[in-house]
């Protein structure tokens, strides 16, 4: 059990409190030269958060090569990492379909398959990251360190609930959408 303002606070049976660092390894972003043409000619997807257009859509508009990755300070994550924007962009949160490179505006969270399903972990940031775009807001530097993300409280259910969550959450997105769509016609006539 633990407290926060509200007093004594439990999570449900199976749940863990833990941080998003001591769940997934956070890795960091880097640019190849710009200098060196044939860094850029590869095909490696290398993004920045002008590349992310939402939770599932990311779209590279450039490339590198493999050298490229190995002489700079990219990294290549595998597919299923969470692209999570710390600087420019602030607040934007991705799950990647392919290995992908990025820049230094962004931190990859790459994790277990087995403990996590990365698509209840991108819902739970796309909440949790707005608390840093908050807290930033109105500062000369909008930005989180590494640091911050690591130290992210995360709750972690069982991952057969993770995979519920997601669904229900889904559901009413669905539901959502089309309610939208009814309105707007309705507003139309």
């Amino acid at each position: 059990m633990s407290e926060d303002a509200n007093g004594p606070r439990t999570l449900p049976k199976g749940w863990v409190r833990t941080t998003l660092g001591e769940v997934y390894d956070i890795i960091g972003g880097g640019t190849p030269s710009t200098k060196v043409d044939e860094y850029w000619q590869g095909d490696v997807p290398w993004i920045t958060s002008a590349d992310i257009h939402g939770p599932r859509d990311i779209r590279p508009r450039r490339h590198i090569t493999r050298v490229a990755v190995l002489d700079s300070a990219a990294n290549l994550v595998p597919a299923g990492s969470l692209i999570v924007v710390t600087r420019v962009a602030l607040g934007k949160v991705a799950l990647t379909e392919v290995p992908i490179c990025f820049s230094q505006d962004s931190q990859a969270l790459v994790g277990s398959g087995f403990l996590i399903y990365p698509n209840y972990t991108l819902r739970y940031l796309s909440g949790a990251v707005q608390v840093f775009k908050y807290r930033n807001r109105g500062t000369t530097i909008a930005g989180v360190t590494k640091k911050q993300l690591r130290e992210l409280p995360f709750s972690l259910p069982p991952l057969p609930e993770q995979r519920r969550i997601v669904a229900k959450i889904e559901e009413l997105f669905t539901q959502l959408d089309a309610g939208v769509v009814a309105l707007k016609r309705v507003e139309a006539q």
